[in-house]
């Protein structure tokens, strides 16, 4: 599945933009680039994405919000955007701006100084996040032009406040136990077969139970988060070890085959191991 939905006319001066991506494979890269008075922020309902602002680079994963700030440049690092699903939005936001949704002149400035004083970039969202953004598709796609802006308006504002509210409130800092020694065992264990009963055990929670909790910890389901960390593997093994074949990396880290390694390494990666082989070489020259 590749849908990628991108809105701009909404009659809502300060929405300049609103985009959800839903891929089972890698995309496209997204090179340098800022948006001028607008500050973009982004959700990760699920999956991975990797971005990079003043050569820092940072992971969002599923239920995470990433926010760049106006006139900031900013790229996935030359990496693709990830097998996932992401929403995101662009709003004009500058201190010089008087104006904001149809609030007055005085709540207008208050949110937005609010909004350019978020501390951190990359944190928590709030469960609400997901239905906010998905309400506003259905919002542009089921209402008239009035009614569809009185909507969007509303969920926008909403969206601000819980975003201004979470900011602060979140951290982005692993107090479960569990997650590290999960994290641990799987990485230990990428050679091996492995299983949700095997690995739910390791925690002692039921195999229910560890679904939802692996999920919430880590964004994704566990077997992909397993795919993701082989994958991740194999290009360590290549960049150590330039001369290992797609043969030998695939039955080492337990595909079932090469061409099923190789079609696993597309879907997240973007590119074959053929392809991405070459470019490794290149870079380390």
């Amino acid at each position: 599945m590749y849908e990628r939905k991108v809105l701009t006319d909404f009659g809502v001066n300060d929405l300049y933009l609103l985009g959800k991506y839903h891929y089972e494979k890698a995309g496209n890269c997204l090179t340098p680039h800022f948006h001028q008075d607008m500050m973009e922020i982004v959700y990760c309902h699920c999956g991975t994405q990797l971005y990079e602002v003043d050569n820092q680079i940072y992971r969002i994963k599923g239920g995470e919000i990433f926010i760049t700030f106006p006139n900031e440049l900013h790229s996935t690092n030359q990496k693709p955007e990830e097998k996932g699903i992401l929403y995101w939005l662009q709003i004009y936001i500058h201190p010089d701006n008087n104006k904001l949704l149809w609030l007055s002149k005085e709540e207008s400035v208050f949110l937005i100084n609010k909004l350019l004083s978020i501390s951190q970039r990359h944190f928590k969202a709030d469960t609400k996040i997901y239905k906010i953004f998905e309400e506003m598709f259905i919002a542009n796609d089921l209402y008239s032009d009035v009614e569809k802006q009185i909507r969007i308006k509303q969920l926008l504002l909403q969206l601000i406040i819980i975003l201004i509210d979470t900011s602060s409130l979140s951290t982005l800092e692993q107090k479960d136990d569990k997650v590290s020694v999960i994290s641990s065992f799987i990485q230990d264990n990428l050679k091996n077969q492995l299983c949700i009963n095997c690995l739910a055990n390791v925690v002692h929670l039921s195999e229910s139970r560890f679904k939802s909790w692996f999920k919430q910890q880590f964004g994704m389901p566990a077997m992909e988060y397993i795919q993701r960390q082989k994958i991740n593997k194999s290009i360590e093994i290549w960049n150590q070890n330039p001369g290992k074949s797609v043969t030998d990396i695939a039955y080492s880290l337990n595909f079932s085959s090469p061409q099923y390694f190789s079609t696993q390494f597309k879907k997240y990666i973007g590119v074959s191991p053929k392809i991405f082989k070459p470019q490794l070489c290149d870079n380390s020259m």
